[in-house]
């Protein structure tokens, strides 16, 4: 039975090849006919140009021929580099650090050989240089618009690491495909409403877990809950009949009451308010007076925090991050506890754009990363409610962060932060 990998990519001549690309995406080239016009496929380290522009390319592992490497190694010549180019390559050979680079070598129209390497997302052409063991990088952006072809990104625009675990993955399965697109089509853009003021966050969210999704806007002027109205065809905003009048900020769904239903934990920007969600969907406001951080609020997510049957709040501070804790008993009382983190960190973060909890080291419990400025901070989780102190990690957002959150995008299995 044929099996099918669902991943984006484009066109590029074959090696030597003088067909044209006549649109962005080909089918006719993907990594599946890179890898067949390929004699030649390599995993390297580079090592940083001396001062005749030549790379030391040690070989780490052969897969095309599959066999086993010792000590070999080849120069990567940069003379020949286009002018211009150079400069860039070379900070990106001072940023790609330990990452994996890619080797891929064939047969060109006069049986030349010809390469391409993959590093850091970012394609260079290569040519057999006339000396033993010396390969030449060429160009950049390895022969974008030569002979209307769109370039080696139009075969794989993605990052290294994936490309790797894709061609691994087709040397172990050769009938396997990577398809040109994902086969999703969309309809037309259909406006729903006008709203005014300033939209603060849109959230999708299954007020009535159903399984149906509903659109909650945080709006300056008043917030918006749009359902979709299967008779008509069309989204209704039910904000007003369902008693929700708040004006939020920043907010979290959660089941908070420990009635079984999601609640809304909605910041106005002055103070918290739960809004609790009865059996008849409407909500009931219940301002939150005590037990909260006296900070700010930057961010909120639902967090389970210890208290049987209620979520908690992870809220998020300028400078760190603080679980807000349900009382099990009474309704809508809380107490608070600011997470400790390595002074030094927090300084280099700069300002906290948003605090966001997820199983980041697979072991089956939430861990919480802080997105900041310039860097963030990592609080690995010991049990339910109980964290690590916060210590440094490279995940930063730049000055005007709008928002962060987790996803695995390069199929691993493991949480990345978008």
């Amino acid at each position: 039975m044929r099996r099918n990998i669902v991943l984006a990519c484009a066109a590029m001549v074959v090696f030597g090849s003088g067909m044209k690309a006549h649109a962005l995406i080909n089918p006719n080239f993907t990594p599946v006919h890179l890898l067949r016009s390929s004699e030649l496929v390599l995993l390297l380290k580079l090592d940083a140009p001396d001062d005749k522009n030549h790379c030391r390319a040690q070989v780490l592992e052969s897969l095309v021929p599959r066999k086993a490497v010792k000590d070999q190694s080849f120069v990567l010549d940069l003379t020949y580099m286009r002018e211009h180019q150079l400069p860039h390559f070379k900070k990106i050979l001072e940023a790609h650090g330990d990452a994996p680079v890619m080797l891929f070598s064939g047969k060109g129209e006069d049986e030349e050989e010809k390469g391409f390497l993959q590093i850091l997302g970012q394609w260079i052409e290569l040519e057999k240089g006339e000396k033993e063991g010396v390969w030449e990088a060429l160009s950049l952006d390895a022969r974008s618009g030569a002979e209307g072809s769109m370039g080696m990104d139009a075969t794989w625009a993605g990052g290294t690491d994936m490309l790797i675990k894709v061609v691994k993955l087709l040397l172990e399965h050769p009938d396997l495909d990577v398809p040109s697109t994902g086969g999703t089509g969309w309809e037309n853009h259909v406006k729903i409403d006008n709203v005014p003021g300033k939209i603060h966050l849109m959230l999708s969210v299954d007020t009535a877990c159903n399984g149906e999704n509903a659109l909650f806007l945080g709006a300056e002027q008043g917030d918006r809950l749009y359902v979709w109205n299967k008779e008509k065809q069309t989204f209704a905003n039910v904000a007003a009949e369902r008693g929700l009048s708040s004006k939020t900020q920043v907010a979290a769904w959660g089941d908070f009451s420990g009635n079984g239903r999601l609640d809304l934990a909605s910041w106005d920007g002055k103070g918290l308010t739960l809004w609790t969600q009865g059996e008849d969907e409407k909500f009931s406001a219940t301002p939150v007076k005590d037990g909260l951080p006296s900070e700010a609020c930057v961010s909120l997510q639902a967090l389970e925090v210890g208290v049987k049957g209620k979520a908690g709040l992870l809220w998020g501070l300028a400078n760190g991050v603080a679980l807000v804790i349900p009382d099990a008993q009474a309704p809508g009382v809380f107490t608070s506890r600011t997470l400790e983190a390595d002074a030094d960190a927090v300084k280099a973060m700069g300002r906290a754009a948003q605090a966001l909890a997820g199983d980041l080291t697979a072991n089956g419990m939430p861990d919480i990363i802080v997105v900041g400025e310039t860097g963030g901070l990592f609080f690995e989780g010991k049990a339910v409610g109980a964290f690590e102190k916060g210590r440094a990690c490279p995940v930063s957002g730049g000055e005007k962060t709008a928002g962060a959150f987790f996803g695995d995008w390069n199929a691993d299995g493991l949480l990345d932060v978008f």
